[in-house]
């Protein structure tokens, strides 16, 4: 396998840790399942099936990271403010 990155064939153990990072992360309709039961827990108001919209739309961008580590961050980005 060659990292597209810089061109040069990756090491056994590279190969690994990649492939590994990605067996963690879960399919995209259970990803966005998650997303939404997260985003619901940290008390997201909003309708279920417009965090799921948002979670689709968010997926090609986020979805290689954890759902729940994805929706603190939109979380914390979009927190409302008590000013």
């Amino acid at each position: 396998m060659i990292d597209p990155r810089r061109g040069r064939v990756l090491s056994v153990q590279a190969r690994r840790r990649m492939l590994t990072a990605m067996d963690d992360i879960p399919p995209r309709a259970v990803w966005i399942d998650r997303f939404v039961m997260y985003t619901r827990a940290l008390g997201v108001r909003a309708q279920p099936e417009l965090i799921e919209a948002m979670a689709a739309d968010l997926w090609p961008t986020l979805g290689h990271m954890q759902p729940e580590t994805a929706a603190q961050a939109e979380y914390d980005e979009w927190r409302p403010s008590d000013c």
